[in-house]
């Protein structure tokens, strides 16, 4: 006589549902408005520079 069959459908349980996600590590929301990002600070810094080369550059056409 053969051994009796386990199929999924008979009692294989039901499937679990998948873990929750973790959540973020660091809120992209909050740290905006605490300080200015280094692309702002870079791009202050170079309208500096060319201004500072434009004045340099007209005194001295200017003799």
């Amino acid at each position: 006589m053969p051994a009796p069959s386990t199929s999924p459908a008979q009692g294989g349980g039901r499937p679990k549902a998948a873990p929750p996600p973790p959540p973020p590590a660091e809120p992209a929301a909050e740290d905006e408005g605490e300080r200015p990002s280094l692309v702002w600070l870079f791009v202050a810094l170079g309208v500096v520079f060319v201004l500072a080369a434009a004045l340099v550059v007209f005194f001295a056409l200017k003799k």
